[in-house]
């Protein structure tokens, strides 16, 4: 898994002289740490996520696709309800301003919600609304992203990388 991981590295920083020039295809991967807000965060005290994604432009604007798992962790470690699983399916739109340098997204799908210790699943709308920093091969974005079904909503940080073609 090693050589793997640092393969990618690799390949990133090698084509990070192409990312300026991305004009039709871009690839991304992120880190995330999430606060829940309202309700939510009565019963979860923060969460960590994975996400990745595509998109696919022209110019300054991008159509993006997006996938990955959060969870959230429950205030108190006796919590019957336990890790809350949050695995998106998203479709969006990704607009860049300034050189590319900052860009402003929003995207939409359908999710599915598990807590640890229920059998069954279930699936709800979702959406977010977010807003980044691109140095490079690297980004850094703020999400707001609800959940419909009350199951609430939560700010989350991103960080990660993004190469282009």
């Amino acid at each position: 898994m090693k050589p793997a991981i640092l393969l990618l590295a690799i390949v990133m920083l090698v084509s990070s002289s192409s990312v300026r020039a991305q004009r039709l295809f871009f690839a991304f991967g992120h880190a995330e740490y999430a606060a829940p807000l309202g309700d939510l965060r009565s019963g979860y005290a923060n969460g960590l996520g994975v996400e990745a994604g595509i998109g696919l432009g022209f110019k300054s604007t991008f159509f993006t696709a997006t996938t990955g798992y959060t969870w959230l962790m429950p205030q108190d470690d006796n919590s019957p309800a336990g890790n809350l699983r949050y695995q998106p399916f998203k479709l969006g739109v990704r607009k860049y301003l300034l050189r590319r340098n900052i860009f402003v997204k929003a995207d939409a799908g359908l999710a599915g919600m598990k807590s640890e210790h229920s059998r069954d699943g279930s699936t709800h709308f979702t959406a977010g609304l977010g807003a980044g920093l691109k140095l490079a091969t690297f980004e850094v974005l703020g999400e707001y992203t609800t959940v419909s079904g009350g199951w609430g909503s939560w700010l989350s940080i991103k960080a990660g990388l993004a190469i282009g073609l």
